[in-house]
């Protein structure tokens, strides 16, 4: 949205519907008047740190004649006081940043699912969908052996687009590999 600094008085902002009332759509082209209002030119804002820290637009400064945009960078968070109980800025921050590690650390978890372990020569990825499919194969030769009947060779496609062929001759290696490293990631900690 448009910000409009007035020049008489130096009163900011006003935007487009402020000036011009009877705007009808906000894709209708308004340009003020150029004698009484200018919009700032656009300025970037500076870099900030987007957990604790947040960048406000606050009044234009005149730079050699020409009004320019002002940002502020300002902290997210305050202490606060709710029915006598204060909450420490500290405790916001801690918190903040305690959620974006755990979700660097959720990223992180994610990422080694789909990477994988190295099995055969193969990097096997261990998601959701590998290991329902990877428990669909294993009942498969479980009922297959169990009847006396030797397992057909199966090619599974892992979700990381690495394929491999699961034989009756090394079910028990891939298996007795894939399914700690699958279960690691349920572990308690």
């Amino acid at each position: 949205m448009k910000k409009f600094l007035r020049l008489s008085d130096e009163k900011w902002p006003f935007t487009e519907a402020d000036l011009d009332p009877l705007m009808k759509s906000p894709n209708k082209y308004f340009k003020p008047n150029e004698t009484e209002y200018v919009e700032p030119y656009a300025v970037e804002h500076p870099s900030f740190d987007g957990v604790l820290q947040e960048v406000i637009e606050v009044h234009p400064i005149k730079i050699d004649g020409v009004w320019a945009q002002q940002w502020q960078v300002i902290a997210k968070f305050s202490d606060t006081n709710i029915r006598g109980t204060t909450t420490t800025k500290e405790f916001y921050e801690a918190e903040a940043l305690a959620r974006v590690s755990a979700a660097a650390a959720e990223a992180a978890q994610a990422a080694s699912k789909v990477e994988g372990i190295e099995i055969l020569g193969v990097m096997c990825s261990a998601t959701k969908e590998d290991q329902m499919g990877l428990t669909a194969v294993g009942l498969d030769y479980s009922m297959t052996t169990a009847a006396g009947d030797i397992f057909a060779d199966t090619k599974f496609s892992f979700q990381n687009g690495s394929t491999l062929v699961i034989t009756n001759e090394n079910f028990s290696s891939i298996y007795s590999l894939w399914v700690p490293f699958r279960r690691s990631f349920f572990a308690p900690k």
